[in-house]
C-alpha cells in the first residue's frame, strides 16, 4: 500500500511539472502560427501540434493516476494567478496587455494547489485567446468582506477581456 501511494504521489507531481511544460508550448505555439510561415513550416507546426495534444493525453492519464495523492494544503491563489498570468504573457502577441491585481500579503484558500493552478490557468489562456493579436486581459484577486447575511469572507477572481465574446 505504501509503495501504490508513493506512485500516486510520484505521478502527481510528474503531471504537474509536465503540464507547466506544456502549458508553455501550448501558448507560445499560437503565436507562432500567427506569424508569416511557409507551407512546410505550416505542417511541421501542425506535427508540434499534434505532439502536445499527445502530451496533454499523458499528463491527463498521469494527474487520474496521482488524484488520491492530493490532499487539501493553504495555497496562495495570488502565486497561482502571478504563475499563470507571467506564462501567459510569454506566449502572447507584441502588443498584447494582461494586468493582475491580487491582495497584497497574498490570498490563501484550502485546495489542491495543482488542480487549482490548472483552473487559473485554463481561465487566463481562453481569456488570453478570445482577446486576439492586441487584446486586453485583465485578473482581478480580491477578497470579499462577510456579508449581512452572516457567510464568511471569500475570495472573488474576476477574469475580463476586450475579445468579441460569445455570440447569444
Amino acid at each position: 500500500q505504501a509503495r501504490a501511494e508513493a506512485v500516486r504521489q510520484m505521478s502527481a507531481g510528474l503531471a504537474h511539472d509536465l503540464n507547466n511544460i506544456l502549458a508553455t508550448a501550448v501558448m507560445v505555439l499560437p503565436r507562432i502560427e500567427r506569424s508569416s510561415v511557409t507551407p512546410d513550416q505550416s505542417r511541421l507546426l501542425g506535427a508540434v501540434r499534434d505532439a502536445i495534444e499527445s502530451g496533454i493525453q499523458l499528463v491527463n492519464a498521469l494527474k487520474t493516476l496521482g488524484q488520491n495523492a492530493s490532499t487539501p494544503s493553504e495555497v496562495d491563489l495570488a502565486s497561482l494567478l502571478t504563475q499563470a498570468c507571467d506564462l501567459a504573457r510569454r506566449g502572447a502577441a507584441e502588443g498584447f496587455v494582461l494586468d493582475l491585481l491580487t491582495p497584497p500579503g497574498g490570498a490563501f484558500v484550502r485546495g489542491d494547489q495543482a488542480r487549482l493552478y490548472q483552473v487559473v490557468f485554463n481561465l487566463v489562456h481562453n481569456a488570453v485567446r478570445a482577446t486576439g493579436k492586441a487584446g486586453r486581459v485583465r485578473v482581478t484577486l480580491e477578497v470579499v468582506a462577510p456579508g449581512a447575511d452572516g457567510k464568511a469572507p471569500g475570495l472573488r477572481l474576476l477574469v475580463e477581456d476586450d475579445g468579441p465574446g460569445v455570440p447569444p
